[in-house]
């Protein structure tokens, strides 16, 4: 059913005092993928060979906008953004597969804000948009795609319910889709029953989309014409990232087995006939591929050329002409074979931009160009109301562009925006093109390829990730974009300031990363995996040959040191590896450190008890440095680059971000770089304090490690690591004259009074925060690491400065593993009773992950508790049969708040500790404590052994609950 347009209820603008003859009619017409290369007023390398003097007549008349650019390069989303004026994100049409939001949603909709305001409004041609037009007085598309010849339409007065379907359902109309729109609009023209109202009107043609075909009229036009090549047909692409080299399809067979320009001509029923190569060369392929898809493209512009010439020469007889703008442009620019490319959706200059020419008599100055200012499809909607009077509906505040009216008419406003944000949301979809966005300004683009599927209605559930990468284009050097210049020095500080213009843009636009974990840890831009994974690139330098070691179990070893990358432009940042190996076979996989200091390195390992298990057991071993710089010798650069992150808030100037992490995978990719010594297989990292960090922010970007045993080094994204305002205040207030640089914690990120002092703002720390938090903290990546089958196993202490913001982990992220021990840390032991060790953990986490024969460990159990009567009742639930052995719980009251000096500081009394009964028909363990009347709240945490046996010995190994907060009375200390 077709359904009818509610009256809005309250137009805020008032219209009534502008009489129709003073409000211009707007005749908006619009091509599918016609690039700016492609009309002649722009002056392309086609200009003269298929001129287009008919779209020429509007640039003469009016102006030519140079930089118009589209927000999302695919045609619903573009569409969706010029009827509503906001990004594809907020109108919730980011793919092909969404639709149009309705009449009752909050979405604009520019057609029926000027139906409202007193415009007769009507459509004709390609909608596209799924859902049924509205906002229109009258309507008559096609459904779906359309056909060319003999295409199917319906209109707003069929009755029929709207659906892209009736393509196949509705009876075709004899012709050709280009003349017949035309026909339709001019046929409403001359009939128009209110003409005393002004008109809007939206003509869309499906040309020159594909997959193309000319009218029958067109089908020799060009044909003894041999058309230009552009000179990126046959593109290097080895200036290109990782993330697009390989990507897109081609119209030379380079990308084969995906689809090419080459393969689809060669089909015997390609729409506008087939090209027979047989017998030819590959590059006479390519050439003969290019010719036939240029010859149908501009057959295909030709026919819109001479519609667009009827529209005017209709405008010029009828008077129309002194009183309406014209606009001609196209959903989005197309690849022309540039970089050797058709199709769209890339962020590169052929299909990101758009052509714009405009034309009002008397207003938009004749013969102009505008090649300055920055606009973009998300301004067209405000232009089209800001020309109709309409300035102060409700509806604007809800949109994102700027009106264009004083640009084209040469009364430009004193500030514009200095940037365009972009973004393409269908991973892989159609024509394997990796999601990604960036911003261009006047003379850069930056690109980020995330390469991820994301929650996109088209991509999610068929395509996987794919390697992300950054890319810059210095436009004004390289206006063709052949030269990435990411990682070229002198542009760095481009770099970085365009990585936070992006990042405000996104702020701007209201299209935030957080809601997606693995993609903000993409773009935090930490490390080049492809130069981690890259052995060629470790210059390594070998100290020590493999040379037998014997003792009671001989191995083989080797010493090296290798190029880690580069912390400080333009110096090489150079670690130690030692490699172990069984002295009689190759190893498969290897426990890694970097716990080690380098004079260590430089003797033969003596094997420790449980590395005697693991070498006998064919596992390898890999030691490395992840210790302060000074102990390495590098004292100074440490000191340099901790200087820089302080001025430039950039992660890869952080030691404990970029060196420590990037030195565990290189020593990994150095180690299967010696693949006659080592099989791939599993890699376990351990660790405390900084070392336990390390690998843990380490196996968040690298699938190669399977496992962590940290200690000392729970990363939770607490507030305050997270750099929360309210959290850091009341820090600051109960630490006192208290300042341990750890205070902050440096991956929080390192949060400190130095920043703020070097003149950043508070927002700027929070900002940092934001964009590396996911990849930095294990709670923000669980559910991955798991889905990779990563071992986790987190050992830290209960006092110190490392474990701030316990109380918060144990509350919101009570699955991550973890062993507490009471009154442990960075400092001693003390008396409190307890005969397990840190060792004993260690050895039964490394059996379990490397050797099947090992029962597994236990996981981390639920907590339950409640106040009944003075005594505080717990109860712990571990999944059945999984083999604890003991229940021991450890409590403190009115531990004081988080982060100061009182809660670092103060042990766990002991006498706080009792065994818990285990209830064997329920399955759980239980205790009661009889509560001190005067306390507040109590802290408390349980402890759980299970031993598993290897070669016939005995390791026990320990799991906590949740350590876990109760407030006692409504006068709490952390009210």
């Amino acid at each position: 059913m077709i359904r009818q347009i509610a009256p809005c209820l309250l137009l805020v603008c008032l219209v009534g005092n502008i009489h129709a003859a003073e409000r211009p009619n707007i005749l908006f017409i619009m091509a599918d993928d016609h690039a700016c290369n492609a009309i002649s007023a722009y002056g392309g390398r086609l200009a003269k060979v298929a001129p287009t003097p008919n779209i020429d007549r509007i640039a003469k008349g009016g102006m030519r906008l140079g930089k118009c650019f589209v927000t999302n390069s695919i045609c619903t989303p573009s569409r969706a953004v010029i009827l509503s004026g906001q990004h594809s994100h907020v109108n919730s049409v980011r793919t092909l597969m969404d639709a149009f939001p309705g009449l009752d949603s909050d979405t604009p909709n520019v057609a029926e804000i000027l139906r409202r305001s007193g415009y007769e409004t009507a459509l004709f041609g390609k909608w596209h948009l799924r859902s049924e037009p509205w906002g229109f007085s009258y309507w008559k598309v096609g459904p779906g795609q359309g056909f060319y010849h003999n295409p199917v339409f319906v209109s707003s007065t069929d009755k029929v319910e709207y659906s892209q379907q009736l393509a196949r359902k509705m009876p075709h109309t004899k012709g050709y889709y280009t003349d017949l729109i035309t026909d339709y609009a001019l046929d409403w023209l001359k009939k128009r029953e209110e003409k005393e109202k002004p008109f809007f009107m939206m003509l869309h043609h499906k040309a020159p989309h594909g997959k193309w075909e000319p009218a029958t009229r067109h089908k020799k036009y060009l044909a003894d014409v041999k058309i230009p090549e552009p000179a990126s047909l046959r593109e290097d692409f080895s200036h290109r990232s990782d993330a697009t080299r390989d990507m897109g399809t081609s119209i030379t067979s380079r990308l084969a087995p995906r689809r090419t320009m080459v393969a689809d001509v060669q089909k015997t029923n390609w729409p506008a006939g087939s090209v027979d190569m047989t017998g030819m060369t590959e590059k006479q392929k390519g050439k003969a591929a290019y010719q036939k898809y240029l010859h149908d493209y501009l057959g295909c512009v030709k026919a819109v050329d001479e519609n667009v010439g009827r529209i005017l020469d209709y405008l010029d007889h009828s008077g129309l002409v002194k009183n309406t703008i014209v606009i001609y442009t196209s959903d989005q620019g197309m690849f022309l074979g540039e970089h050797d490319y058709f199709d769209k959706r890339w962020i590169y200059e052929e299909c990101f931009q758009m052509p714009f020419l405009i034309r009002l008599p008397g207003t938009v100055p004749a013969g102009s160009v505008n090649d300055t200012h920055l606009c973009s499809n998300l301004d067209f909607a405000q232009t089209f109301l800001d020309f109709a009077g309409v300035t102060d509906t409700p509806e604007i505040a809800k949109m994102q562009g700027r009106s264009l009216r004083g640009i084209v008419s040469r009364k430009a406003p004193n500030e514009w925006r200095d940037a365009v944000y972009y973004r393409y949301w269908m991973h892989l979809a159609h024509h394997h093109v990796p999601g990604h966005y960036g911003v261009r300004d006047n003379r850069y683009k930056l690109a980020f390829f995330y390469g991820l599927p994301l929650d996109a209605s088209l991509g999610k559930d068929n395509f996987g990730p794919t390697t992300p990468g950054w890319e810059l284009y210095d436009l004004e050097k390289d206006p063709r974009e052949l030269n990435n210049v990411y990682k070229v020095a002198k542009y760095a500080p481009i770099v970085e300031r365009l990585k936070k213009r992006l990042t405000e843009l996104k702020i701007q636009y209201g299209d935030t990363d957080d809601r997606y974990p693995t993609l903000m840890r993409r773009r935090s831009n930490l490390f080049d995996m492809g130069e981690i994974h890259d052995p060629s690139t470790l210059d390594v330098k070998v100290l020590q040959d493999w040379h037998r070691v014997d003792g009671e179990v001989p191995t083989r070893q080797k010493l090296v040191t290798i190029n880690v990358g580069e912390m400080w432009p333009g110096q090489p940042f150079r670690m130690p590896v030692r490699m172990v190996v069984p002295a009689d076979r190759k190893a498969k996989g290897f426990h890694l450190t970097g716990g080690n200091r380098p004079e260590q390195l430089k003797r033969d390992t003596r094997l420790k008890p449980i590395d005697q298990e693991l070498i006998n057991g064919g596992v390898g071993l890999v030691y490395t440095v992840v210790q302060v710089l000074e102990a390495s010798g590098l004292g100074e650069l440490g000191r340099r680059s901790e200087s820089r992150f302080l001025k430039t808030l950039n992660p890869h100037d952080k030691i404990q971000y970029w060196a420590w992490p990037a030195t565990m995978m290189r020593a990994v990719t150095a180690a299967y770089a010696e693949n006659e010594y080592f099989d791939v297989g599993k890699v376990a990292m351990s660790g405390g304090s900084k070392n336990g960090a390390t690998p843990s922010l380490a196996i968040i970007h690298d699938d190669r490690m399977t496992a962590v045993f940290a200690s000392v080094s729970p990363i939770w994204d607490s507030p305050l690591r997270l750099c929360d305002r309210k959290a850091w205040d009341e820090l600051q207030r109960v630490a006192g004259p208290f300042k341990h640089p750890f205070l902050g914690g440096h991956y929080g990120p390192n949060h400190n009074q130095a920043a703020l002092a070097k003149g950043h703002h508070w927002e700027e720390l929070q900002q940092l925060a934001r964009n590396i938090s996911d990849s930095v903290f294990i709670s923000r990546n669980l559910d991955e690491l798991r889905a990779r089958n990563v071992d986790l196993l987190f050992h830290p202490g209960t006092h110190d400065f490392v474990v701030f913001d316990l109380a918060w982990g144990g509350k919101h992220n009570p699955k991550i593993p973890i062993y507490l021990r009471a009154n442990s840390g960075h400092g001693k032991r003390n008396k409190h009773p307890a005969a397990e060790r840190f060792e004993q953990n260690k050895s039964a986490f490394l059996l379990e992950h490397f050797f099947d024969s090992i029962d597994p460990l236990l996981e981390a159990p639920e907590v339950e508790h409640s106040l009944v009567e003075g005594k505080l009742n717990v109860t712990i639930h571990f999944k059945k049969n999984s083999g604890e052995e003991t229940g021991r719980i450890f409590w403190i009251y009115n531990r004081a708040t988080d982060g100061s000096p009182g809660y670092l500081q103060k042990l766990i009394p002991d006498e706080n500790w009792s065994d818990m009964q285990h209830d064997k028909q329920r399955g759980v363990w239980t205790t009661n404590i009889t509560l001190e009347p005067t306390a507040k709240r109590i802290d408390f945490f349980t402890n759980h052994r299970k031993t598993v046996r290897h070669q016939n010995k005995r390791y026990p190994t320990y799991i906590s609950s949740p350590y876990t907060r109760v407030e006692l009375g409504a006068s709490s200390l952390l009210r």
